[in-house]
């Protein structure tokens, strides 16, 4: 019975009791009031009762919903997983469909557009993160050994040290990268230090800044990789999300590492790079010269470190050809016995990791007999757009077979630290020469 009918009936028995009083009513009557009185009790106590079991009732829904409503708001604010980023990215293009084939849902691009193509963009950080976290055993590079964490006991506690999982790391693994909004990205860096005394008079030509930092401006370049896939690869979106993040990314980062590297860039057709003239400072051949008993490619790259350790700038990085490495590893004493050289450190699958606390790493397109000394702080990467993915024919398709292509392309600036911290020796042989001491004193 509803509150407001029951207080209804409790109003009209207070009205019936006040008339019986009033005329005198007999026992019999009174009787008759105080059961109707024990029934609207019993009803009222029954309503209150209710009340509070539905009370209790609600809460405990209102507590279980705020649960279940804090874990979606949870897992709403977790940050997708690369794939998972691509993924929806892909879906949201509205170029694929859903179906379903040994009751499993998939998705595949629809007919619709299997000829005009996909095209998307999503963040490069949104790659470059996937491809630093696929497993290593399905890597389209070689190197993808395990790594181990080591620290050293110290009054400070224990610092950690971490043992490089791979030397065949992309660039965008190992130097920072920044977003640009500009068509240039600013690098700023410490420059020579200059008298400025001089005060410039009005109409005159002003003295030179005594000013030490000076800001260099690197243009944004398209860094375009595409491979193709036959048309079947399109009826399964997963397949095409690891062809994307292995293949593709594996391509595209191999591009900028190559741009990274450049010899002769000049910033307005084509990305300077840390070998071009002007952006590293030349290996020193005459630090130490004559000092070394047959000296090898170790005693050159611990040279370099001193040089730039000189030069007030610290190294962490040494970037070598991977023949020369292999040099390095068999390296022989006088009796043909592999040696174990000081300043050398292999990592838990035998691999070079580092020389004198440089990290060491592999680049295919680093000139063989060459080799670059740097901070992971030299090169940083100015992101202006976001990655594009294009998903169909290309002019040199032969569509007669199925083919499809998948272009990646992004927009970036390599933008080039302090020269001094950047210590290039072009010729390995020519630097051991110099170390030499003929006369073994």
């Amino acid at each position: 019975m509803e509150n407001a009918e029951i207080l209804k009936q409790i109003a009209d028995f207070g009205t019936k009791l006040e008339e019986a009083l009033k005329s005198s009513a007999d026992k019999k009557s009174m009787d008759a009031l105080c059961s109707e009185v024990n029934k609207y009790s019993e009803q009222i106590k029954q309503n209150a009762e209710m009340h509070e079991a539905l009370k209790k009732e609600l809460n405990e829904k209102i507590r279980v919903q705020a649960e279940e409503l804090a874990v979606l708001k949870k897992h709403e604010d977790a940050p997708l997983s690369s794939i998972e980023s691509l993924k929806k990215a892909l879906l949201d293009t509205g170029a694929f469909e859903s179906y379903t084939i040994d009751g499993v849902e998939k998705q595949r691009v629809k007919a619709s557009h299997r000829d005009n193509g996909v095209s998307l963009s999503i963040p490069l950080a949104t790659i470059v993160k996937s491809a630093v976290d696929m497993d290593t055993s399905r890597a389209v590079r070689p190197g993808g050994s395990p790594g181990m964490s080591i620290g050293s006991l110290t009054n400070y506690g224990m610092m950690r040290e971490v043992v490089p999982t791979s030397i065949y790391p992309h660039f965008s693994q190992i130097f920072r990268t920044m977003p640009t909004e500009d068509k240039y990205f600013g690098i700023v860096i410490e420059d020579t230090l200059e008298d400025g005394t001089a005060v410039k008079k009005e109409d005159a030509a002003g003295g030179k800044s005594s000013f030490l930092l000076k800001t260099i401006e690197y243009k944004v370049f398209d860094v375009c990789a595409d491979f193709r896939v036959h048309e079947n690869t399109l009826d399964d979106l997963d397949y095409i999300l690891t062809d994307i993040l292995t293949i593709g990314m594996d391509k595209l980062e191999s591009k900028l590492d190559s741009y990274t590297l450049n010899t002769s860039g000049n910033g307005t057709t084509s990305v300077i790079g840390i070998r071009t003239s002007g952006y590293f400072t030349a290996y020193d051949t005459t630090l130490r010269a004559g000092k070394v008993y047959s000296p090898n490619i170790v005693d050159v790259i611990k040279n370099a470190k001193l040089q730039a350790n000189n030069q007030g700038k610290l190294v962490d990085t040494v970037i070598m050809n991977p023949n020369d490495i292999a040099e390095i590893e068999s390296l022989k004493d006088l009796e043909a016995n592999s040696v174990t050289l000081a300043g050398v450190k292999l990592d838990q699958a035998g691999n070079l990791a580092y020389i004198y606390g440089l990290r060491v790493v592999a680049k295919t397109e680093m000139t063989e007999g060459s080799l670059v000394v740097c901070k992971s702080d030299s090169v940083t990467f100015g992101v202006k757009s976001m990655a594009d993915v294009r998903i169909g024919y290309d002019v040199t398709t032969d569509f007669s077979k199925g083919i499809k292509t998948i272009q990646l392309k992004s927009r970036v600036a390599v933008g080039i630290g302090s020269p001094l911290g950047i210590i290039y020796c072009s010729s390995i042989t020519d630097a051991i020469t110099a170390l030499t001491n003929v006369s073994g004193a």
